[in-house]
């Protein structure tokens, strides 16, 4: 690793990108997985700013995660070329930018150069790294993660090198529902004025208001073929550009497609609840030291330690 060449590249990362990245791979763990997650980072790169915002987890082969011939096809290229697409037609402005994967080690190693050169050779660029050690915040709760940038050797262009890259979190308003429910708590377990609610609440009325509207698009599409309204060429013609717009909803028939989109929806309310839920674990942990439990023949009164303060979850009526 070359590092005498001071870093010119910062890099910005989306916070739930890393919860996303948490997310999967605790989900591998609970369902018996031992091997690395693995998968593409998107979003954009501006001069010497690279902002990530998006990822998606890859499929792989049965030998991605062994030490073998460094010709082998370990990625799964038609799933790679898919998830590309998905994230092409639902992020139109964000590019790929590299690879992710989860591991404890500080340093890149012999096989994440393999996989670095098979990730160059299918997107065309020299990609950024993003290394995550997810187990190390499981166990300990401190965060580990790295950042590099790859490169051809000057002396010698198929050898790549690998330089850290300093990084920052940058948080965007619509990403503060996870972030404020694991970073704040509310004591009445009000979570209806908080600020992300409010945002939350106001997109929920827009896409109702929004999903209304398509009805009366496709109402009056069918009323015109069907001869019961009179044919407006102005009118079918913004309803066809609506419709051009919407590609993500563009499935062609396409199962593949269809689960794929369907998945990913999925993964987002999952990290979502995963983020209130966990906010809902630190904030019942710090209660427990607090209290004292005393036995009383049958009844079992839970008391806080000072103060006519009770829990909200306790009537106090014993």
């Amino acid at each position: 690793m070359d590092k005498n060449t001071a870093p010119c590249l910062n890099v910005f990362i989306h916070p739930l990108v890393t919860l996303s990245i948490s997310d999967q791979w605790t989900r591998a763990r609970m369902n018996g997985g031992t091997q690395r997650i693995i998968g593409l980072i998107a979003g954009k790169r501006d001069g010497h700013r690279i902002e990530i915002t998006n990822s998606a987890e890859l499929m792989f082969t049965t030998n991605a995660m062994e030490l073998d011939d460094s010709n082998s096809n370990d990625i799964d290229e038609g799933f790679y070329v898919s998830r590309v697409e998905l994230l092409k037609e639902m992020y139109p402005l964000d590019n790929v930018l590299g690879w992710y994967f989860t591991h404890t080690a500080n340093c890149v190693d012999e096989n994440d150069k393999r996989l670095n050169r098979q990730f160059a050779q299918l997107m065309q660029i020299m990609p950024i790294i993003f290394k995550f050690d997810a187990e190390t915040l499981s166990t300990t709760g401190q965060l580990n993660q790295a950042v590099y940038e790859s490169y051809l050797d000057a002396e010698d262009d198929t050898n790549f090198q690998y330089r850290p890259l300093p990084i920052q979190f940058e948080t965007e308003a619509s990403e503060l529902i996870g972030l404020e429910h694991m970073a704040s708590f509310s004591a009445a377990a009000d979570y209806q004025h908080t600020t992300s609610a409010k945002q939350l609440m106001s997109l929920v009325a827009s896409m109702k208001v929004f999903l209304q509207r398509l009805k009366v698009s496709e109402a009056f599409v069918r009323a015109s073929i069907a001869g019961e309204v009179p044919w407006d060429e102005a009118i079918l013609g913004q309803i066809l550009k609506l419709r051009q717009r919407l590609k993500a909803l563009e499935l062609n028939g396409s199962s593949a497609r269809s689960s794929d989109l369907i998945t990913s929806a999925k993964q987002v309310v999952n990290v979502a609840g995963l983020a209130v839920l966990q906010d809902e674990v630190y904030n019942i942990a710090s209660f427990l030291p607090n209290i004292s439990v005393v036995e009383s023949g049958n009844l079992r009164h839970v008391l806080p330690p000072r103060g006519p303060q009770l829990l909200p979850f306790f009537d106090g009526q014993g």
